[in-house]
């Protein structure tokens, strides 16, 4: 952000922006990058036939169910550390329980590093929680 006019142009700089704001599901599954927020949240909806699209973003809560195969004690309720998008069409997530902060080592039973979406909307049956982590 910053090589087009504006405010950032004008001190001659720039703000590099890593982070992703988020994933929207619906009609395919894309990365929205944090640029530009609003723009891109009105064309997917547009593409979603007028629909606003589930978005999955950092400190969301997923519950994964009905896993078949290795790795038994996945399911459950996971919380969304980052969204990922390390090579074009392959989203990825990084889910860790939702009881711990962040993880110690990344070599742990409670946290799940570059998790294939794909996988985890087609087998393990992904579902979005409107929970939220206080009580109300």
């Amino acid at each position: 952000v910053g090589l087009k006019p504006g405010k950032l142009k004008k001190n001659k700089s720039v703000l590099i922006i890593d982070a992703n704001y988020g994933i929207a599901l619906d009609p395919k599954p894309q990365i929205i990058t944090f640029h530009k927020v609003h723009e891109k949240l009105a064309d997917i909806t547009s593409q979603n036939n007028g629909k606003k699209p589930r978005i999955l973003r950092s400190g969301m809560l997923i519950c994964l169910s009905n896993y078949k195969g290795e790795g038994k004690g996945v399911d459950g309720i996971w919380r969304i550390v980052s969204c990922k998008n390390p090579t074009e069409g392959k989203l990825k997530l990084d889910l860790i329980l939702p009881d711990y902060i962040k993880p110690k080592s990344k070599a742990t039973k409670y946290f799940w590093e570059n998790v294939s979406l794909k996988t985890l909307i087609q087998e393990r049956g992904l579902e979005i929680l409107n929970r939220s982590l206080t009580m109300s």
